[in-house]
């Protein structure tokens, strides 16, 4: 039973950190407004400010951290090694060679030009609007 409560508790945390980054930032929303504008009944910019903005930041965020946790665990379970890290095997150093190699070949920004530094490469060069 302890396991299951602090699977809830965690879960918890989770949703309370996700409700207070839709409603802290630079444009602080109430979290009466936060939750109108994620049942729909809210429109405005406020709304486009949840739905456009925040919201997909969060859940990039949450799932890039899951990811992250994924890898290392995969990466300790089967190695079958619990210290295991990137650090150890390389992974990271090669990660910033291809990094390294990618900014100085421009690879980021000769493939847009209207956009760059910007996660947003694809809809810039061929999203709906053009």
């Amino acid at each position: 039973m302890p396991r299951a409560l602090g699977l809830v508790f965690l879960l918890f945390i989770a949703g309370a950190s996700v409700l207070v980054s839709l409603a802290v930032g630079s444009v602080p929303i109430p979290v009466e407004d936060t939750f109108a504008a994620l049942s729909s009944s809210l429109s405005g910019p406020t709304a486009d400010i949840v739905w456009k903005l925040r919201l997909p930041r969060i859940l990039a965020a949450f799932s890039c951290g899951g990811l992250l946790a994924l890898a290392g665990v995969l990466l300790q379970v089967l190695l079958r090694n619990p210290l295991a890290d990137p650090y150890i095997f390389g992974v990271s150093g090669g990660a910033a060679l291809g990094v390294l190699l990618a900014m100085l070949l421009g690879t980021g920004t000769s493939a847009c030009p209207e956009a760059p530094r910007s996660a947003c490469c694809w809809r810039c060069c061929w999203g709906p609007e053009r």
